[in-house]
């Protein structure tokens, strides 16, 4: 097979000269390798989770502990995708320190290489792991995921009952082959 530039130039979706350390809140959509339905399936307008979409939960969860600037907001795992709303408070967190023997504080902000990419990398290689190591082998991601940075409190609003009511919506939903 040779190699053809139409084919095989993958174009960037983030937002050109924007810094995705910087805090905000942002709007995430991961969707399996293939649109393969690994992760759940939709009856009656609520989504059952497999083992691997329980997996994927859990580690949407656990976000916050590996990233201590973060937090997550609204989620939802859907049979082939996730939507997510990711919150980075700030790229610098607090580190304390005492020197020993006085009840003296010291203060001070560590810069973190924390990056929306950051976290997404992360979250899709633990899962992929633990969902392989489960036995489901053929389990992955699509290389790229889509992103949207949340600019007011009224996109905030609207992308949470997005998400909320996006099993309900399932059957007209684009990622439903």
């Amino acid at each position: 097979m040779s190699y053809d530039p139409d084919r095989h130039h993958r174009h960037s979706t983030r937002l050109k000269g924007y810094d995705y350390a910087q805090a905000g809140a942002y709007f995430i959509t991961i969707v399996t390798q293939g649109r393969e339905s690994f992760l759940g399936q939709v009856l009656d307008g609520e989504v059952k989770l497999h083992m691997a979409g329980d997996l994927v939960a859990q580690q949407w969860y656990e976000l916050p502990n590996r990233f201590p600037n973060i937090e997550t907001d609204e989620f939802v795992v859907m049979p082939n995708h996730i939507h997510g709303i990711i919150v980075i408070h700030s790229s610098s967190v607090n580190s304390y320190s005492s020197e020993p023997g006085t009840n003296a504080v010291a203060i001070s902000k560590v810069e973190t290489s924390v990056t929306l990419g950051n976290v997404v990398r992360a979250f899709k290689a633990v899962t992929t792991q633990l969902i392989r190591k489960s036995g489901l082998v053929e389990f992955g991601w699509q290389r790229n995921y889509h992103d949207h940075i949340i600019r007011n409190e009224h996109e905030m609003d609207n992308i949470r009952a997005y998400i909320l009511y996006n099993p309900a919506n399932w059957a007209q939903d684009e990622e439903n082959l």
